[in-house]
């Protein structure tokens, strides 16, 4: 049986150069639970179809990954691929601002083979699973939340139809599978819904994820992503306790879910013996959540002695000084700190639960240790003023990070910020290819586009210009100089400053 999972094209349209191509490493968690389901099945702790049994022990499944991110034609190279291939189930993946070219790849794949069953996953799928299938009439099935295990009961029913089974019966067995919608059998046009998908229980248990799927030599993320390659993302947790309001959490949710720190080195070491790689970013929405697990974590690389780079997310309020430079001697050379705002009011309005304080302390501290550090700032929350807005630009001068990134405030699916704007009534459209972070307002409570594009602008070239800036390149360097800073320096002034200019 023939699997194909699908990345969907970029949409570049910003206001900043932000080069860089991410693995979809959840396409290649996917691939590795189909091609190891007894693995994956005993992470999940829970009852699955038959059907998904049945295809384990009668056949193996050929997974590839087809990333479109790369491509000028990507429709030329879609087509060719699915009729070479032959897939019996097509899997693709999108982010909000990329969810538009869904249902075209869906299109495309149907002219090719209109049997091939497509499903749709993902953080925009799982946030909006009825308005995505009732927008994309070449998809059939949505999966909502994490999708090894349902990807893998959705092949089981796909392979029944290889059995002998019809369309229809095949429809039918997919009202057994939880955590999907999908279309009638009778009626394309009716959406059936079927139980939530409980989650994973061991993820120590999920086989590692498919990296061979993915060409490792085309993926260069953008610079304060890596410090030397090759890089790969890496995943030691899933979900987030907190619940700010900009924030989506419709794959994993708010319960928060940790592997060993064991299991994450012994996925560090497979990496580096089977690709060569020893540069890490990891992709948890926050890994100082749990300074325990930090701590054995860090322990665990020094006391091997390991030679791993790694950068990661932190909240403000996580670390402290002796953790920060214990991850220093564990190899981690920068953390990027979600600081949002110039203004504790507004970080009390989207539910935060820091302090500007927190955001001072977070930086002098990682500053001390002797790493990087990125701050993220989002201006043009509903509701809030020019003067707020060119407060945080002072406030982020003020922290004087190693890097600022300032971006629109956008009400993602799954958000608050979005459930709060359709009960209001004030989103201006959904044209999902127009929500990204440097696109204009979306929302009748913000400030205008002519406004906040200007200042969006002026941010950067105010953060990256200062003397008190380009000095503390300048001394770092000095004391700590290396060829890989250098490289860092040039990279940061060719992504922030040439696309600036007007």
């Amino acid at each position: 049986m023939r699997v194909l999972l699908i990345q969907t094209p970029q949409v570049t349209r910003d206001v900043i150069s932000l080069k860089g191509i991410e693995m979809p490493m959840n396409l290649a968690y996917l691939a590795s639970g189909l091609e190891h389901p007894g693995d994956l099945l005993s992470a999940y702790g829970h009852d699955v179809l038959p059907e998904s049994l049945e295809l384990r022990e009668k056949e193996p499944i050929n997974v590839r990954i087809l990333d479109l991110q790369f491509y000028q034609d990507p429709w030329r190279i879609l087509s060719s691929e699915v009729r070479r291939f032959k897939p019996s189930l097509i899997g693709i993946t999108s982010f909000t601002i990329q969810a538009k070219h869904v249902d075209r790849i869906a299109q495309v794949a149907k002219e090719r083979d209109d049997d091939v069953l497509i499903t749709f996953g993902g953080p925009h799928a799982s946030a909006l699973p009825g308005k995505s299938l009732s927008e994309m009439p070449h998809v059939d099935v949505i999966v909502v939340g994490e999708g090894e295990v349902t990807l893998l009961e959705i092949a089981g029913c796909v392979f029944s139809k290889n059995e002998g089974n019809s369309t229809n019966e095949v429809r039918h067995h997919l009202s057994k599978v939880k955590g999907i919608y999908y279309r009638d059998a009778g009626d394309k046009k009716e959406i059936k819904v079927s139980p939530p998908r409980p989650l994973i229980k061991n993820l120590d248990l999920i086989p590692f994820p498919a990296r061979d799927k993915l060409h490792l030599e085309m993926y260069k993320p953008l610079f304060v992503n890596y410090w030397r390659l090759p890089s790969t993302g890496i995943l030691s947790s899933r979900g987030c306790p907190y619940n700010c309001s900009y924030c989506s959490k419709a794959v994993f949710k708010r319960k928060f879910r940790m592997r060993s720190p064991e299991n994450v080195l012994e996925e560090m070491r497979s990496c580096e013996k089977k690709y060569g790689i020893k540069d890490f970013r990891f992709y948890d929405d926050a890994v100082t959540i749990s300074r325990h697990w930090v701590k054995k974590f860090c322990k665990l690389l020094i006391d091997q002695d390991t030679d791993y780079t790694w950068n990661a997310f932190s909240r403000v309020s996580d670390v402290t000084p002796a953790m920060l430079k214990m991850m220093k001697r564990a190899g981690c050379y920068h953390l990027k700190f979600g600081v949002e705002t110039g203004s504790n009011h507004i970080l009390k309005q989207i539910n935060k639960t820091t302090t500007l304080q927190d955001a001072r302390n977070a930086i002098k501290h990682t500053d001390e240790a002797g790493m990087e550090s990125l701050a993220y700032f989002i201006i043009n929350f509903p509701g809030e003023s020019i003067d707020s807005m060119l407060n945080t630009i002072k406030f982020a001068k003020e922290l004087n990070a190693t890097y600022a990134m300032f971006f629109h405030c956008k009400p993602l699916p799954g958000s608050k910020l979005y459930a709060d704007a359709v009960r209001d009534d004030t989103l201006i459209h959904t044209d999902w290819e127009y929500y990204g972070e440097e696109d204009p307002p979306v929302l009748r409570n913000q400030a205008s586009y002519r406004e906040t594009r200007n200042i969006l602008r002026d941010a950067y070239n105010q953060y990256y210009l200062r003397p008190r800036y380009l000095m503390k390149w300048v001394k770092d360097i000095a004391l700590n100089f290396s060829i890989e800073k250098i490289k860092r320096l040039f990279d940061g002034i060719k992504t922030f400053m040439p696309s600036r200019r007007q």
